[in-house]
């Protein structure tokens, strides 16, 4: 059957999906502690809030259906959207949080810290495509 042959290419796709959504995370959560040590912020008090984990909970899906569909589409206005996309996520929504709530991380920092993990990901991605 057919989809015996297509088997290991789906693996290989939501291996790839979750290998995205790993870094975005980590890097989500790095670059928070960074932006806590530029801030001199109280790492532990920002890390109190159980709303800030639905955030991060969001970007991470975010990440993950984007991904999932920029490894089934392959035109150049999609990557760019790609990106935005994920910028949005990671770095705006949290950024709009913090200023929203008043949180001890809210600077305008954060929306260079927070974009880390999309250039992580960037790279991940070139170098996975330089293999292939």
């Amino acid at each position: 059957p057919i989809w015996l042959i297509e088997r290991p290419r789906f693996q290989k796709v939501r291996c790839s999906i979750s290998i995205f959504t790993i870094i975005s995370c980590i890097g989500f959560s790095i670059s928070g502690i960074i932006l806590a040590l530029v801030l001199k912020a109280d790492i532990m008090r920002s890390a109190n809030d159980p709303f800030a984990f639905l955030i991060m909970f969001a970007s991470m899906a975010v990440v993950f259906f984007m991904t999932e569909l920029y490894l089934k589409k392959t035109s150049k206005i999609f990557k760019i959207i790609y990106y935005l996309v994920c910028y949005l996520a990671m770095a705006v929504l949290p950024t709009l949080y913090n200023y929203l709530t008043n949180s001890i991380l809210k600077s305008p920092l954060s929306l260079i810290f927070s974009g880390l993990p999309v250039i992580a990901i960037g790279i991940y991605l070139f170098f996975i495509k330089k293999i292939r």
